[in-house]
């Protein structure tokens, strides 16, 4: 499994990472997106996808073991359940695999305005 596919903070099943892959190829502006903001945030894949996982069931368990440098992963979620909205939104689109896509592309434009990129470390040989 690459790096970006692990699962970082919540737990994706198998018929969420369908619905998560089906929903990027149906809404071309979400899969630009991803595309065009995956360059510069590292893990952003794996946290829409468990965005959109929080937001399709009601219940999504914690990855067991996370890792030392998920803490931004780990930050976007907490900012995500501190939005006042949150609980609304949930509720909105549990059970709506379109919904709940569109609300994970507003959600995390908005986030990730609002904090720095951690871009992906690229090293060259000296």
């Amino acid at each position: 499994m690459r790096s970006e596919d692990r699962d970082r903070v919540f737990e994706t099943d198998r018929w969420t990472r369908f619905l998560w892959s089906r929903a990027v190829e149906e809404q071309p502006m979400l899969a630009t997106w991803l595309d065009a903001e995956s360059e510069q945030w590292l893990g952003l894949r794996s946290r829409a996808r468990e965005t959109f996982a929080r937001l399709l069931n009601s219940q999504v368990a914690e990855v067991e073991c996370p890792r030392p440098e998920d803490g931004s992963a780990r930050r976007v979620h907490s900012l995500l359940d501190e939005l006042p909205e949150w609980d609304q939104i949930r509720r909105a689109c549990r059970g709506d695999r379109w919904g709940a896509a569109q609300a994970t592309l507003s959600l995390l434009q908005g986030l990730l305005q609002e904090l720095s990129p951690f871009p992906l470390a690229r090293t060259q040989p000296s």
